[in-house]
């Protein structure tokens, strides 16, 4: 069974940190870890979809998107209400 990890775009708008960066995506990838990146998430931590995309993740187009089928998700802050609801049941947040 392989494993999916959502990396989620803050929501808050003070916050421009991004819980993973490229690099991570390309550690994950190599331990067989299936990642979705929401789209823009790394833009106000200066990293673009594509270097998301060139280290083996998949863009999603929202966060809930991102989290409909990832087993743990990474994010700085708290998920809204909305992005919650879209985990499936005994997703992990991290």
């Amino acid at each position: 069974m392989t494993v999916t990890i959502s990396i989620l775009k803050e929501t808050d708008l003070n916050e421009s940190r991004v819980a993973a960066i490229p690099e991570t995506i390309k550690k994950l990838s190599a331990l067989g870890i299936k990642t979705i990146v929401t789209k823009g998430a790394g833009e106000s931590s200066s990293y673009v979809d594509n270097a998301y995309k060139d280290m083996g993740a998949d863009i999603a187009a929202t966060n809930e998107a991102a989290v409909a089928k990832a087993d743990a998700v990474f994010c700085i802050r708290t998920p809204n209400a909305k992005t919650c609801a879209a985990m499936k049941k005994g997703t992990m947040v991290i």
